[in-house]
């Protein structure tokens, strides 16, 4: 196997801004460590489509597709709860059971906003009407 040139150390001469022993008295162009200055070539012009213009969104205040009672349309705003793992299953399979029920053009319609709403309306309607008689009291009053 034939001997091998020792690789140099770049970083050195870098650090130093010496070159290494061995390199000294060589003329630039073979000195390793430093670099030699090269043309630079002009760049390829390449013409490209023009990047397709849209128009800002609008802020979130979305519409309910469908209300939950017909009503003026009314608008909705985003409102965030914390709800157990266990409620957030017990949603996700009825947002599926509900869509699989609902005519194909209306499961789009189905969403869990939906759901949610309805089911706060139905609550407090049955606590507006029943007060202490209510689901609502019953399950959060008398545990």
């Amino acid at each position: 196997m034939a001997d091998r040139k020792q690789t140099p150390s770049i970083l050195d001469d870098l650090l130093t801004g010496q070159p290494e022993a061995k390199d000294a008295g060589k003329p630039a162009e073979q000195l390793t460590s430093i670099p030699v200055s090269q043309q630079a070539g002009k760049p390829v012009q390449q013409h490209t489509s023009k990047p397709v213009r849209k128009p800002a969104s609008k802020p979130a205040q979305h519409k309910a597709s469908r209300p939950a009672e017909p009503a003026p349309e009314e608008e909705k705003l985003k409102a965030t709860y914390y709800l157990s793992q266990r409620a957030m299953d017990d949603l996700e399979e009825a947002w599926h059971k509900l869509r699989k029920q609902a005519r194909p053009e209306d499961r789009a319609k189905v969403s869990k906003s939906l759901i949610v709403e309805i089911a706060i309306r139905m609550a407090l309607e049955d606590l507006q009407a029943k007060d202490k008689d209510s689901r609502l009291t019953r399950t959060l009053v008398h545990q």
